[in-house]
C-alpha cells in the first residue's frame, strides 16, 4: 500500500482462529531455505512493500543453516516476520523480538532518532519494554509494558499525543496515558483501549474520529463518550470502531460510505447505534473508509467503501451495513 506500513495491531483471538487452522507437515526443505527462496522471490518483485511471515515452532533442528536475523538483513527491502507457533519438542527456543523499523522516514516515524530514508532495520530509539505497536503512513505508537504509551513521527495534528504538534523523530510519552490495554492508529489519530473497558482518543479530530463528540483536535487523549466495555479499537483513516465485550461493535466518524456500519450514512462525532446485525465478533479492522470484523465461527463481515471491491462481496457497491 503506498503511503508507507499498514496499520497492525496484535489481537489473540484473531490470531488464534488462524493458528488453529495450520496442519503440521515434514517440509522437502530446511525452514532456512525455504525462507531463503522466499526472501529471493519477493526481492524480484516489483511491489512497494515486501513482508515475509514465518510461522515456526522454533525448534533448533528447523533451521540447520542460516539464522533468521542473518536471513532478514541480506534482503534489507523485505520486512521478515517470525512467528512462534509452539513445539513439543524440548529443544524449542525463543526468537528475540524487538521493536524495529526501516525504509521511509520522513516525519521521523521510524523512530530512531532521525529522518530521512533507513534500509536497514534498526530498533525504535528507547524502547525496551513495549507490548504492542500499531503504524500509519506517518506515525506511530506503542503501548509500554506499565500501561504507558509512547508515540513518535507525525504531530500536525497532534497525533503523538504529547500536548503539542512538533514531529518528533523519538517516542515521547503519551500525556496522561497510564492505564493502556491496547493501542491503534489511523491516518492523522490514535486510539488506547483503557484498562477499564473505556478508550480514549487523540489527533485529528475533523471527521469526528476522536469520538470526543467535536470536530476538533485533541492533543493530550480526550475519553471516548458513552461507550464501555471495550475488548479493542481499530482506527480507519477517518473513522474509528471499537469491538465490545458482548461481540458487539460500535464505530464514529466520517460515514459518507457507511463506514460505520448502522445503516446510515450520517457522521457521527461520537458513539451511537451498534454496527448492524453484528454478533459474536472476535476481532476487527478498520481501513480506508470500511472496515471488517471476524466474528467467533471463524468467518468474517464488512462494511463501508466498496469501490475496489475491498468488502470481498463480489460487488464493488458501498455497503452501510455487514456483508459477509
Amino acid at each position: 500500500t503506498a503511503g508507507g506500513p499498514a496499520a497492525f495491531a496484535p489481537t489473540e483471538a484473531a490470531a488464534a482462529v488462524r493458528i488453529e487452522k495450520l496442519a503440521a507437515a515434514t517440509p522437502a526443505v530446511t525452514l532456512s531455505a525455504a525462507v531463503a527462496d522466499a526472501l529471493r522471490l519477493l526481492a524480484a518483485a516489483e511491489l512497494e512493500r515486501r513482508e515475509l511471515y514465518v510461522f515456526t515452532d522454533c525448534s533448533r533442528g528447523a533451521w540447520e543453516g542460516a539464522a533468521p536475523l542473518d536471513l532478514a538483513k541480506a534482503q534489507p527491502g523485505t520486512a521478515a516476520l517470525f512467528v512462534d507457533v509452539g513445539a513439543a519438542a524440548p529443544q524449542n527456543f525463543a526468537i528475540e523480538l524487538r521493536l524495529g523499523s526501516f525504509s521511509e522516514n520522513i516525519d521521523g516515524q521510524l523512530g530512531r532518532g532521525t529522518t530521512g530514508g533507513l534500509g536497514q532495520p534498526g530498533d525504535v530509539t528507547g524502547l525496551s519494554d513495549a507490548v504492542d505497536v500499531a503504524t500509519s503512513g506517518d506515525h506511530a505508537c506503542a503501548l509500554r509494558r506499565d500501561g504507558s504509551a509512547e508515540c513518535w513521527g507525525d504531530n500536525a495534528s497532534g497525533q503523538v499525543g504529547d500536548g503539542g504538534t512538533v514531529d518528533t523523530s523519538v517516542p515521547v510519552p503519551v500525556v496522561g496515558l497510564i492505564d493502556g490495554a491496547s493501542i491503534d492508529v489511523g491516518s492523522s489519530s490514535s486510539c488506547a483501549v483503557l484498562a477499564a473497558g473505556t478508550s480514549a482518543c487523540w489527533g485529528d479530530g475533523g471527521t469526528g474520529r476522536l469520538g470526543n463528540g467535536s470536530l476538533v483536535n485533541a492533543t493530550p487523549p480526550t475519553a471516548v463518550l458513552n461507550l464501555t466495555g471495550i475488548t479493542s479499537i481499530a482506527a480507519g483513516e477517518n473513522h474509528t470502531c471499537a469491538l465490545l465485550d458482548t461481540g458487539a461493535a460500535s464505530c464514529w466518524g466520517q460515514n459518507g460510505t457507511g463506514a460505520l456500519g448502522n445503516g446510515t450514512l450520517t457522521l457521527a462525532t461520537s458513539p451511537g447505534a451498534s454496527v448492524s446485525g453484528l454478533v459474536g465478533a472476535t476481532a476487527l479492522l478498520g481501513s480506508l473508509d470500511f472496515s471488517c470484523a471476524v466474528v467467533a465461527s471463524g468467518t468474517t463481515s464488512c462494511w463501508g467503501r466498496n469501490d475496489g471491491g475491498a468488502l470481498g462481496d463480489g460487488t464493488v457497491q458501498n455497503r452501510p451495513v455487514p456483508v459477509p
